[in-house]
């Protein structure tokens, strides 16, 4: 779990944070793919276990191209 690790030791151990996760959304051009559920829930869970207050969040506007990552996209490419 080598990117929970790097997200514990960058917040260190003052627990002032909050951590969101938020799924990647899909972004052809970069390759990009959500991660699955079980990905997520073990993510979540190592951060949990480390000490930190984490909140899992819905991406959304996905359906119309605007979800984080993929509106950025549309108007780069104009």
């Amino acid at each position: 779990m080598p990117n929970a690790q790097k997200v514990c030791t960058i917040i260190g151990k003052e627990k002032l944070f909050k951590v969101n996760l938020i799924p990647a959304n899909p972004v052809q051009e970069f390759g990009v793919e959500p991660p699955d559920r079980r990905d997520i829930s073990v993510f979540k869970d190592y951060l949990s276990k480390h000490g930190l207050h984490v909140t899992e969040r819905k991406s959304r506007g996905e359906d119309i191209e605007a979800a984080c990552g993929q509106l950025r996209l549309r108007y780069e490419k104009i």
